[in-house]
């Protein structure tokens, strides 16, 4: 949405011009895109699989 003055030739505001965008498509673009982010950020999460093995920052006891 954009709002701007309407000036007369004398340089006076006269009024007000309102224009509105559609932003259907922007917005859906928007979220597929972050579904598809999402989705990869699923796969490649780290896996609790006990049989991989204790992670590397954990500390054993002595």
């Amino acid at each position: 949405m954009g709002i701007m003055p309407d000036r007369t030739v004398e340089n006076r505001i006269g009024g007000v011009a309102i224009a509105f965008s559609d932003l259907s498509t922007s917005k859906q673009l928007e979220a597929e895109s972050r579904h598809e982010c999402e989705s990869r950020a699923i796969v490649t999460a780290p896996s609790a699989d006990p049989a991989a093995g204790p992670a590397s920052n954990t500390r054993t006891p002595p």
